[in-house]
Formats: C-alpha cells, sequence, structure tokens
C-alpha cells in the first residue's frame, strides 16, 4: 500500500493530476474485480474446503449415523465380491436420461440407476420432489442415498466422502467393485477434469457404468495402460469438444480429480 501511494505522490507532482486520477480509478476496479471473481470452491487440490457445505450435504446427525453403519457394511462385504479380470472393458447398460432442467443431474441420475436395477423408473420430477431438489442447492448427497435406498431393494447405497485419506487407488478398486456387483455408483463431481466440458467447473452428478483397462503390449504386467471408467451424463451441453451427454470413456484418475474433497456414492 506505502508503495502505491508514493507512486501516485510521484505521479501527482511530476506529471497530470487527471492521469493520477485515472490510475485510481483503474486500481480500485481492478481490486474490487479481484474481490468479487467467483472462484470454483474444488477447482484444485488447493482450493479451501467448504466445511458448511460438505456439512449441509452429510445431513443431520441422524442421517450421517445411518450412512456411517451403511458404508461399513458396504465396505465390509466388499472382501466377498471377486474382483473383475483385468484388461477387458465391462460396460453397464446404463441409458442416459437427458436431465430435464438445468439443476436436475440429481434426479436424472437417480432415473438412470433405478432403470438399470429394476428395469423401469418413475419420472424426474417424482425424484425432484421426492429430494425437494430446488434451483439454489440443487440435491443434497444424503437425500440422493436415501432415494437410491428407497426406490430399490438389491443394493444398499452410502456416501464416501473423499477426504486426503481416500487415494486415487482407492477410487480405483470403488469403480471395479461396483462393475462387478452390476451396480452403479454415482459421483459428486466437478467437471473441470473432464475433456469434454473443456475447463467449464460446475457441480454435478455422474453415473459410473463400467471400466476398462487397457493392455498397450503383450506383457500386460510391463505394458499396462491407465485403468479407465465409463460414465454417463445426463447433462446436454457443448463446450466446444461435443455435448457432454452420454456415455463416455476417462481414466481414473481424472474421475479422482472430479471427486477430491466431495462425495462418491456406493
Amino acid at each position: 500500500i506505502e508503495e502505491v501511494k508514493n507512486f501516485l505522490l510521484k505521479k501527482k507532482k511530476g506529471g497530470s493530476f487527471m492521469k493520477v486520477k485515472k490510475i485510481i480509478l483503474f486500481m480500485l476496479v481492478i481490486s474490487i474485480t479481484l474481490l468479487t471473481l467467483n472462484v470454483p470452491i474444488y477447482a484444485s487440490s488447493t482450493d479451501t474446503i467448504d466445511e458448511e457445505y460438505l456439512i449441509k450435504n452429510r445431513g443431520p446427525i441422524e442421517e450421517i449415523e445411518k450412512n456411517s453403519r451403511n458404508l461399513e457394511l458396504i465396505e465390509e462385504g466388499y472382501s466377498q465380491i471377486p474382483m473383475p479380470a483385468a484388461y477387458s472393458p465391462h460396460k453397464l447398460n446404463v441409458t442416459a436420461y437427458r436431465q430435464e432442467t438445468s439443476y436436475w443431474c440429481g434426479p436424472a441420475n437417480i432415473k438412470q440407476v433405478i432403470q438399470f436395477i429394476n428395469g423401469s423408473s418413475d419420472s424426474q420430477s417424482t425424484y425432484a420432489n421426492s429430494m425437494q431438489t430446488n434451483s439454489s442447492d440443487g440435491t443434497y448427497v444424503y437425500k440422493m442415498v436415501n432415494e437410491l435406498n428407497k426406490r430399490q431393494s438389491k443394493f444398499t447405497y452410502a456416501y464416501k466422502e473423499v477426504t486426503s485419506s481416500v487415494t486415487a487407488s482407492n477410487i480405483d478398486t470403488y469403480i471395479h467393485l461396483a462393475v462387478a456387483q452390476q451396480k452403479p455408483m454415482i459421483l459428486h463431481a466437478k467437471t473441470q477434469p473432464l475433456y469434454l466440458y473443456n475447463g467449464a467447473n460446475l457441480g454435478h452428478y455422474l453415473t459410473i457404468s463400467g471400466f476398462s483397462d487397457d493392455i498397450l503390449g503383450p506383457f500386460p504386467d510391463d505394458y499396462r495402460g491407465p485403468n479407465k471408467a465409463y460414465y454417463t451424463d445426463p447433462y446436454y451441453k457443448d463446450y466446444g469438444r461435443g455435448s457432454v451427454f452420454g456415455t463416455h470413456l476417462t481414466e481414473n484418475t481424472t474421475i479422482y480429480n472430479c471427486v477430491k474433497n466431495r462425495f462418491i456414492i456406493i
């Protein structure tokens, strides 16, 4: 601040007072712009975590306790699930349903998953009303979990918070185990890492609908490519790289970057 003041005093003594006024006005405009700039909460690993936002998505204490019990049972059950064969694609036939409003990604993902599990599903508006989806908050994670458990009886769902202790390898394992069970999982994601979003950083739900582990040569141990996941997206915009709607393939490390400091529904 002192350096700026000294600079302006020198300018005032040695030049036009009107020029100094213009400089001051320009600096004020820049300062106000920087203060009001809307920076996405989870755009990178260095961003500040909005604890209030996480609290809202976890739900009240009774929901947190219920989710903890369900998550423990789910993770204990993983030991009984044989891992699917590696180096071959495993794809669930999840139908993409275009979300009917800009903020109904939650209801659209519920419809995608319930349709796959039950073979039938209700309207997006039915799910939106049930979960109290709205244009300000979208759909909270714990309400997504409750809706999944309410609308089908084959699986128990729970949310898992992707804290700093959860690694990309952990996410890779969750994807493989979910697909092995024929159980689509849902990502509470930020879209910036996804190629088709071309840098657009939206809060969004996506359905994991398969995986594909590449072989880049005749010796898998030596030439193994990156693990990839299929995700089914109900959104419909084109950010310059093609429509984001439908089922797409991306690296699991990209999936991890989408959900850091957020949630997965398993």
